[in-house]
């Protein structure tokens, strides 16, 4: 049964995908009306976040980012569900990397290394995966977090698949990585997501609140001594991004315990700072951060 209700889901927002980015971009103003305008979509979350991030900023201020992340959020979601038709010509035209970011990563790839490159939810991830694979044709591998339900999880899987991406769960990303340690590809991981109270993680000042931070990337970049490089997202205009590759570390093994989670957490506030409204307001960041009991918060 479900594979069925897979099939005629698929088939409708396939169809859905084919319209032009105007009319979808219509649509996800319309989204974005009924959604945080008349159901108010974790509006309190929002805030809260908001709050606890920007507590310097007027309510105007605050009132104007979370305006502008409710429409990139429904952007996001119409570019996610554009991926199911999109043209490898056109995921090009819309994610571009910069030169600078061309000549570090060939140089990892050139030397035979596999390189991690860590990002958060900020700008649209979903195109860096075919936007990376694109851009510079080695094998990509991707961690991902499944969906609870199996039909919009098998819906997620066949979007991200679709330009050759290796999907591999997170649970089992170190035991992969570690049989392809000798392979040279590219690894994307998101390291901003909340992580379980009982999880490894480190305790890190972001946005001057005790917060979590998952191991994950330090814990995989340890293990396999490859290069560690953050993915910069820049929005550049409605449906268009550029990305820059900023470098962490080249050898895991000269830095501190904790650096590299250090490192990619700051860059993620800083590029946060910058643009506010592109980050993932809508989730609950700091929902353990009166848990850090005796842990060590980590400073560099």
């Amino acid at each position: 049964m479900q594979t069925l209700i897979f099939h005629i889901a698929f088939g409708f927002l396939y169809l859905l995908s084919l319209l032009p980015f105007w009319l979808l971009y219509t649509l996800s103003s319309f989204i974005r009306f009924v959604l945080f305008g008349i159901f108010k979509y974790r509006r309190n979350v929002i805030v809260s976040n908001l709050n606890l991030a920007f507590p310097d900023k007027t309510e105007l201020e605050k009132t104007k980012i979370r305006k502008s992340f409710e429409q990139h959020f429904c952007d996001v979601f119409i570019e996610s569900l554009k991926l199911l038709s999109i043209s490898e010509r056109n995921i090009k035209r819309r994610m571009i990397f910069d030169e600078e970011s061309a000549e570090l990563i060939e140089k990892y790839f050139n030397s035979g290394k596999m390189v991690l490159v860590v990002l958060g939810h900020y700008g649209n991830w979903e195109y860096m995966g075919p936007g990376f694979k694109l851009w510079r044709s080695k094998p990509l591998l991707s961690s991902y977090r499944p969906l609870s339900g199996r039909v919009a999880d098998m819906i997620l899987k066949k979007s991200r698949d679709r330009f050759k991406t290796i999907m591999v769960p997170m649970k089992s990303l170190t035991r992969e990585l570690l049989r392809r340690k000798e392979d040279v590809c590219g690894v994307l991981l998101l390291a901003d997501q909340s992580p379980a109270i009982n999880s490894q993680h480190y305790w890190i000042k972001f946005f001057n609140h005790d917060t979590p931070v998952f191991q994950g990337a330090e814990i995989i970049a340890r293990k396999l001594n490859t290069p560690v490089v953050f993915l910069n997202i820049s929005k550049e205009k409605r449906g268009f991004y550029k990305a820059y590759l900023s470098l962490i570390t080249d050898n895991p093994s000269d830095l501190k315990e904790g650096e590299i989670t250090f490192r990619h957490t700051k860059m993620l506030e800083n590029d946060i700072m910058r643009e506010p409204a592109y980050w993932l307001w809508s989730h609950r960041r700091w929902k353990h951060n009166d848990k850090r009991g005796d842990s060590p918060l980590l400073f560099f």
